[in-house]
């Protein structure tokens, strides 16, 4: 080549001599044979050779991660075939090649078990081409080999015949498996870079990416040892820059070619790259022969270098400066003349041993595990940091020490020899202090054994150790020294704390406190005065003696509903005219600080007597200004009632009482009205907005309105108690009672019935005739009793009325008779008639009067604002003339009238001059309505179901939400519920159930 000859004969070339000569002592190939009539690689790929390469199919190989995969088809390796391109190939057998290889593209390499290639020239991996090796095995007798010595090149990776030519450059190199030797030549590096040096030139490749993931490889970096020529075993060549390299996994062992350059890394100048040592088992040492002091780490050379957060690497060398805390080593294991230094989370593996005057030492926050079958023996110094763990689950020996700086050792395995001594724990502090009993703050059991706490005596002499933190039956007063202590455990001895001094302080008294919650309790109970003043009524002897020793106590009332009927039974005799509001039970309890709650004994001390408090419901509180209402409480104790001294707080709305028993109670109320006792009634099922529900004393009659229900008619009547209500029936919708003494409830028992139509042609009768009645009312007041009865048999019921202009020539002539001074306006005959099943009947009277309403003609209408006018209405029937009175509706021009017969009827009017009060309009007709005449209506013909007579002084009220009728279901549950239902759900008997018997 034209640089190696400008360079013979000179002093430069004996240098260069130098260099090779130093290659040879390490097994490469020497000077004289790379220059006997060596072409260069570009000279020997351009001879193209034609012969076929035979290629097998199916071949079993290992990937990167260990997984048996199977290759299709490979071509076989063969020593005259040096050119690869992009595919796979198989060692078979042994290949002694003697020329050097090229890789053209990405190339697959599978080294068949027990097969060997002796590439004597080397591989050449340019930049942009790639090289990946296979074995068949995992196991290493079982693997094949590759020995790639190079010549002006690297073993693997870069050539550098021609000093300025683009192969001196690594591709990419990776390496799943197989026994691979790579050795450099001439500064060029065992796998990576290739370069020149001399004393005229120097020109440098880098190591591209270079990844191993598994098997034995060995390397070797070649140039002069303190020149800069000198490569890295794997890595740049002297002056290279940048390139990456990866292992996770095989065994590494590499030796640079001087003192200036990096086992793995940079070349002898420390140019940058990057190193990923993230497993293996990598023995990277360094040359320290020659004249120099200094040299190159035996991982790195300024290239960047890091192990990842979950590093397993273990790195043999005898760097003295490389203990793994270099250039970024975060995780894995160095083992460093005889030493190890662990960072991260590691797995030993082998039984290792620290030898005497050696250190095993684990860095914060590293985890070293010795797994089980697994044994380390200690001869010399464990050191365990700060925040580190030995996890032993196999075998420690321990003839050395281990120095405890805050690390932990723990694990399912044994320790043999002596243990260290754990660290000790913090001085103990005090959670709480009384009088008597000093609580520690609890510590955590962290892997030296459990804990244990003890205090000293009066005289200074600690007394037995205990695990529970708290001390009781202390002194007052007094001062104590508490220490505590890690027991100790298989891997520890015990170690104890500093000592403590605390002081019991001087007793004060307890404070009794009442927390009762009185919005969880029944009638919402409590106690009316504060807690210290009801301790005395309420705490034995022991919980008084508790308050003197300083404890708090606490008291409390619960309250409850009772259901029973043993204890309505029992207050009888107390109640007078009183009516039962609730029944229920009082429990207090009583609780020293620390111990469990305690119920109170159902007798106070001494007969002292405790006020009570009781929150009234609404149902219980008198809303009615005409009613003044009285409460009092009784208890039962032992089956015996007796009144207590009751007082109400209208403004509060409580009842106040005072007790000497946790019993049984009974809140009963009175009310007054005009100093007569009232008794409250209750109407339910009620559909009327004036039901008859309110208070009324005894002796009074007491009339209830069902109102009306769609669909629905009153078959009879309920009441409770039902042995002293006797009803009379008014109508469909109302009954009435004489009132007993005490609460009443009543309800209509509603029967479904068939439907009760109008069918009134209204649009096509005179004066737009209309019935105003409708539903029962209507039926009862038309129907005759024996089609009335029907009803409850679901059978329909069509009625109308019917009305026509004009009437005979008779009942005219009776009308003019009988007009006086009266203007007949209009006249129409009425006829009325119902339909049940199929038959059409006319009704000519009435069961009771039915409401009619008829529209006036304008022409009947006063316009005249000086006179007012009057409306009557005349009814012939049978030959008897009836004036029936009316009301006239200005705004509607509509008469309204009653009338229980059904035939000839004219209407009159009469004019009057008129009068103008102060204040009035004197067009303003307004209506006119007269005394009611033979209608014998109790409750007229109003669809509201108006009440009937004999309830104004009753104050009656609203059916739904009134405080009357929740008072009367509170009572009457107290009463006896079981009497509601009897009589709700029984046929009543024929006086009560108010039949219309009569028709």
């Amino acid at each position: 080549m034209e640089g190696l000859n400008e360079s013979a004969g000179n002093a430069d070339d004996e240098a260069f001599t130098e260099e090779s000569s130093n290659t040879v002592a390490d097994g490469g190939i020497s000077a004289a044979a790379e220059n006997e009539g060596i072409e260069p690689l570009a000279a020997m790929v351009e001879a193209e050779d034609t012969s076929t390469c035979m290629a097998v199919q199916n071949i079993p190989y290992i990937d990167a991660n260990g997984v048996q995969q199977t290759c299709p088809e490979a071509t076989v390796v063969a020593a005259d075939k040096n050119e690869w391109t992009s595919g796979w190939y198989i060692v078979e057998n042994t290949v002694d090649a003697t020329e050097r290889f090229v890789v053209k593209g990405d190339v697959h390499l599978i080294l068949a078990a027990g097969c060997t290639l002796n590439a004597t020239k080397g591989i050449t991996v340019s930049e942009g081409n790639s090289l990946t090796i296979y074995a068949q095995s995992t196991v290493k007798d079982e693997m094949g080999t590759l020995n790639a010595s190079g010549s002006w090149s690297a073993g693997i990776g870069g050539y550098a015949i021609d000093r300025d030519g683009p192969e001196r450059n690594c591709g990419s190199v990776t390496i799943n498996g197989g026994i691979v030797s790579a050795r450099g030549s001439s500064a060029c590096a065992g796998i990576g870079g290739a370069g020149w040096g001399n004393a005229y030139f120097t020109s440098y490749g880098n190591c591209g990416t270079v990844t191993i993931n598994g098997g034995w490889v060995t390397a070797y970096g070649a140039g002069k040892m303190l020149k800069a020529s000198a490569a890295a075993a794997i890595g740049n060549s002297g002056g290279g820059s940048g390139g990456t390299i990866r292992i996770t996994g095989g065994t590494v062992t590499v030796e640079p070619s001087g003192v200036l350059a990096a086992g793995i890394g940079g070349g002898a100048d420390n140019f940058v790259g990057t190193i990923v040592v993230s497993g293996g088992h990598i023995i990277a040492n360094v040359n320290t022969s020659g004249s120099s002091s200094n040299h190159n780490p035996c991982i790195g050379n300024t290239m960047s270098l890091s192990t990842g957060s979950n590093g397993t690497a273990f790195i043999e060398t005898n760097d003295p400066d490389f203990t793994g805390n270099n250039w970024g080593f975060t995780s894995g294991i160095v083992l460093n003349d005889g030493n190890y230094y662990v960072r991260g989370n590691q797995t030993l593996s082998g039984n290792p041993t620290v030898e005497r005057d050696k250190v095993l030492q684990l860095y914060s926050s590293a985890t070293l595990t010795i797994p089980a079958g697994v044994t380390l023996t200690n001869n010399n110094i464990i050191k365990s940091n700060a925040n580190t763990t030995l996890v032993v689950d196999g075998h420690l020996v321990n003839n050395g020490a281990i120095e405890n700086n805050g690390g932990l050792i723990k694990g399912t395995g044994t320790l043999e020899g002596d243990k260290p001594v754990a660290s000790k724990p913090p001085a103990p502090t005090a959670e709480a202090i009384s009088s008597t009993s000093v609580t520690l703050k609890a510590m955590l059991d962290i892997g030296y054994g459990p804990v244990e706490y003890v205090r000293t005596a009066g005289d200074g002499t600690p007394v037995w150790w205990q695990s529970s933190p708290t001390f009781d039956s202390l002194q007052p007063d007094t001062e104590y020294t508490f220490y505590a202590r890690y027991c100790g455990n298989n891997f520890y001895e015990e170690s104890s704390s500093p000592g403590t001094v605390i002081r019991t302080p001087t007793p004060r008294p307890g404070v009794v406190s009442n927390v009762t919650v009185a919005a969880d309790n029944y009638l919402g109970a409590d106690f009316v005065l504060p807690g210290d003043a009801v301790a005395d009524a309420i705490l034995p002897a022991y919980a008084r003696k508790q308050l003197s020793l300083g404890k708090d106590v606490d008291i409390w009332l619960e309250s409850n509903r009772i259901t029973d009927g043993s204890t309505s039974s029992a207050v009888k005799s107390e109640l007078g005219d009183f009516l039962p509001a609730a029944y229920f039970g009082l429990t207090s309890y009583w609780q020293v600080e620390g111990e469990a709650p305690v119920q109170a004994a159902a007798e106070t001390r001494d007969d002292a007597m405790v006020m009570v408090r009781l929150k009234l419901p609404d149902s219980a509180i008198n809303t009615d200004p005409s009613i003044t209402r009285e409460y009092k409480v009784v208890c039962v104790y032992n089956g015996v009632a007796t009144t207590l001294i009751t007082r109400y707080d209208p403004d509060n709305q409580t009842v106040e009482f005072r007790t000497n028993r946790f019993a049984s109670f009974c809140l009963a109320c009175k009310d007054t009205r005009d100093g007569k006792t009232v008794y409250p009634v209750m109407v339910r099922d009620s559909y009327a907005q004036d039901s008859g529900q309110g208070q009324y004393a005894a002796g009074d009659t007491v009339v209830v309105n069902a109102g009306v229900r769609d669909g629905y008619m009153v078959e009879f009547w309920n009441g409770t108690p039902s042995d002293k209500i006797d009803f009379t029936i008014i109508d469909s919708s109302h009954a009435s009672f004489v009132m007993p003494e005490g609460a009443v409830m009543v309800s209509p028992q509603w029967v479904r019935i068939g439907d009760i139509s109008d069918v009134t042609d209204v649009e096509a009768n005179a004066l737009q005739a209309r019935l105003v009645n409708s539903g029962v009312d209507l039926a009862e007041r038309v129907l005759p009793a024996d089609a009335f009865a029907q009803l409850p048999a679901l059978k329909d019921v069509d009625i109308w009325l019917r009305s026509v202009e004009g009437i005979s020539d008779a009942d005219a002539a009776l009308v003019t008779e009988n007009l006086g001074d009266w203007v007949l306006a209009s006249e129409v005959d009425l006829t009325l008639f119902y339909k049940m099943d199929g038959t059409e009947t006319q009704i000519h009277e009435t069961n009771k009067p039915v409401t009619v309403q008829l529209t006036l003609p304008d022409s009947a209408i006063n316009t005249d604002a000086s006179k007012t006018r009057t409306y009557e209405v005349l009814r012939v029937h049978e030959g008897a003339v009836s004036v029936i009175p009316v009301t006239f509706d200005a705004d509607a021009k509509t008469l309204t009238f009653e009338t229980d017969r059904f035939s000839a009827y004219a209407i009159a009017y009469k004019d009057t001059a008129a009068t103008t009060p102060d204040g009035e309009d004197p067009g303003d007709n307004g209506s006119n309505s007269t005394t009611p005449g033979n209608d014998g209506s109790v409750n007229g013909s109003s669809n509201e179901g108006n009440n009937a007579q004999g309830n104004s002084a009753a104050g009656a009220l609203s059916a739904t939400g009134d405080s009357v009728g929740a008072l009367v279901v509170l009572i009457l549950c107290m009463v006896g519920a079981a009497g509601i239902l009897g009589a709700r759900h029984r046929k009543a008997p024929s006086a009560q159930r108010g039949k219309h018997a009569s028709r």
